[in-house]
Protein backbone atom coordinates (compact mmCIF):
# COMPACT_ATOMS: atom_id res chain seq x y z
CA UNK A 1 0.00 0.00 0.00
CA UNK A 2 1.54 3.31 -1.06
CA UNK A 3 1.30 5.85 1.70
CA UNK A 4 1.88 9.57 1.53
CA UNK A 5 3.93 11.37 4.11
CA UNK A 6 4.38 15.09 4.30
CA UNK A 7 7.00 16.87 6.31
CA UNK A 8 6.11 19.70 8.63
CA UNK A 9 6.00 22.99 6.77
CA UNK A 10 8.93 25.38 7.01
CA UNK A 11 6.84 28.09 8.70
CA UNK A 12 6.60 25.81 11.74
CA UNK A 13 10.38 25.87 11.99
CA UNK A 14 10.56 29.65 12.56
CA UNK A 15 12.24 30.53 15.84
CA UNK A 16 13.58 27.03 16.22
CA UNK A 17 17.21 26.00 16.48
CA UNK A 18 18.30 24.33 13.27
CA UNK A 19 15.58 26.02 11.23
CA UNK A 20 17.90 26.69 8.30
CA UNK A 21 18.73 23.00 8.06
CA UNK A 22 15.05 22.07 8.46
CA UNK A 23 14.04 24.38 5.62
CA UNK A 24 16.79 22.97 3.42
CA UNK A 25 15.83 19.43 4.40
CA UNK A 26 12.20 20.15 3.54
CA UNK A 27 13.22 21.53 0.14
CA UNK A 28 15.30 18.42 -0.57
CA UNK A 29 12.47 16.20 0.63
CA UNK A 30 10.00 17.93 -1.69
CA UNK A 31 12.42 17.26 -4.57
CA UNK A 32 12.50 13.55 -3.68
CA UNK A 33 16.10 13.74 -2.44
CA UNK A 34 15.42 11.84 0.76
CA UNK A 35 19.01 10.84 1.64
CA UNK A 36 20.11 14.47 1.43
CA UNK A 37 17.06 15.61 3.39
CA UNK A 38 17.90 13.06 6.08
CA UNK A 39 21.42 14.51 6.32
CA UNK A 40 20.04 18.04 6.76
CA UNK A 41 17.67 16.85 9.47
CA UNK A 42 20.60 15.17 11.24
CA UNK A 43 22.45 18.50 11.15
CA UNK A 44 19.38 20.22 12.61
CA UNK A 45 19.15 17.59 15.36
CA UNK A 46 22.69 18.47 16.42
CA UNK A 47 21.41 21.97 17.19
CA UNK A 48 18.08 20.89 18.69
CA UNK A 49 18.19 17.18 19.61
CA UNK A 50 14.80 17.17 21.37
CA UNK A 51 12.76 18.78 18.57
CA UNK A 52 9.73 16.68 17.67
CA UNK A 53 9.41 18.58 14.37
CA UNK A 54 12.91 17.65 13.27
CA UNK A 55 12.50 14.07 14.45
CA UNK A 56 9.21 13.78 12.57
CA UNK A 57 10.70 15.16 9.36
CA UNK A 58 13.72 12.89 9.65
CA UNK A 59 11.37 9.95 10.18
CA UNK A 60 9.52 10.93 7.01
CA UNK A 61 12.77 11.00 4.99
CA UNK A 62 13.83 7.64 6.43
CA UNK A 63 10.39 6.21 5.65
CA UNK A 64 10.62 7.36 2.04
CA UNK A 65 13.99 5.58 1.80
CA UNK A 66 12.28 2.46 3.15
CA UNK A 67 14.43 2.52 6.28
CA UNK A 68 11.39 1.55 8.30
CA UNK A 69 13.14 0.60 11.53
CA UNK A 70 14.91 3.95 11.88
CA UNK A 71 11.78 5.79 10.72
CA UNK A 72 9.82 4.05 13.46
CA UNK A 73 12.42 5.09 16.04
CA UNK A 74 12.24 8.74 14.91
CA UNK A 75 8.42 8.80 14.92
CA UNK A 76 8.42 7.22 18.38
CA UNK A 77 10.89 9.85 19.65
CA UNK A 78 8.77 12.62 18.14
CA UNK A 79 5.66 11.09 19.72
CA UNK A 80 7.27 11.09 23.16
CA UNK A 81 8.35 14.74 22.77
CA UNK A 82 4.93 15.81 21.51
CA UNK A 83 3.28 14.02 24.45
CA UNK A 84 5.59 15.79 26.90
CA UNK A 85 4.63 19.13 25.35
CA UNK A 86 0.93 18.30 25.06
CA UNK A 87 0.98 18.91 21.29
CA UNK A 88 -2.02 16.82 20.25
CA UNK A 89 -1.76 17.37 16.50
CA UNK A 90 1.84 16.11 16.62
CA UNK A 91 0.75 13.13 18.69
CA UNK A 92 -1.88 12.27 16.09
CA UNK A 93 0.57 12.73 13.20
CA UNK A 94 3.09 10.44 14.83
CA UNK A 95 0.50 7.76 15.53
CA UNK A 96 -0.61 7.92 11.89
CA UNK A 97 2.98 7.60 10.65
CA UNK A 98 3.73 4.77 13.07
CA UNK A 99 0.67 3.03 11.66
CA UNK A 100 2.11 3.42 8.17
CA UNK A 101 5.47 2.01 9.27
CA UNK A 102 3.89 -1.00 10.98
CA UNK A 103 1.75 -1.62 7.91
CA UNK A 104 4.86 -1.57 5.70
CA UNK A 105 6.59 -3.96 8.10
CA UNK A 106 3.74 -6.44 7.87
CA UNK A 107 2.34 -5.96 11.38
CA UNK A 108 -1.22 -4.79 10.64
CA UNK A 109 -2.42 -5.27 14.23
CA UNK A 110 0.01 -2.62 15.44
CA UNK A 111 -0.85 -0.43 12.44
CA UNK A 112 -4.54 -0.61 13.35
CA UNK A 113 -3.84 0.37 16.96
CA UNK A 114 -1.87 3.46 15.90
CA UNK A 115 -4.42 4.46 13.24
CA UNK A 116 -7.22 4.19 15.82
CA UNK A 117 -5.35 6.43 18.25
CA UNK A 118 -4.71 8.97 15.51
CA UNK A 119 -8.37 8.97 14.45
CA UNK A 120 -9.53 9.63 18.01
CA UNK A 121 -7.17 12.56 18.44
CA UNK A 122 -7.94 14.07 15.05
CA UNK A 123 -11.67 13.74 15.82
CA UNK A 124 -11.15 15.65 19.08
CA UNK A 125 -9.27 18.31 17.09
CA UNK A 126 -12.18 18.49 14.62
CA UNK A 127 -9.88 17.59 11.73
CA UNK A 128 -12.37 15.81 9.51
CA UNK A 129 -9.99 15.55 6.56
CA UNK A 130 -7.39 13.65 8.59
CA UNK A 131 -10.08 11.42 10.10
CA UNK A 132 -11.38 10.60 6.62
CA UNK A 133 -7.92 9.63 5.33
CA UNK A 134 -7.25 7.44 8.35
CA UNK A 135 -10.65 5.76 8.22
CA UNK A 136 -9.84 4.64 4.67
CA UNK A 137 -6.55 3.17 5.92
CA UNK A 138 -8.33 1.52 8.84
CA UNK A 139 -10.91 -0.03 6.55
CA UNK A 140 -8.24 -1.29 4.12
CA UNK A 141 -6.15 -2.89 6.86
CA UNK A 142 -9.20 -4.36 8.58
CA UNK A 143 -10.52 -5.80 5.31
CA UNK A 144 -7.15 -7.36 4.51
CA UNK A 145 -6.79 -8.93 7.95
CA UNK A 146 -10.39 -9.62 8.91
CA UNK A 147 -9.99 -7.42 11.99
CA UNK A 148 -12.77 -5.36 13.50
CA UNK A 149 -12.40 -1.61 13.67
Amino acid sequence: MALAITVACPAQAEGQKGRTQVKEGNRLYSEGRFDEAHQKYLEALLEDPESPLIRFNDGAALYQNQDFQRAMERFQQALESDRAMGFYRGIAQNHAQLGDVYQEQGTPEKALAHYKRAVKIYALLNDGAAVKVLLVKLEQVAAATGADI
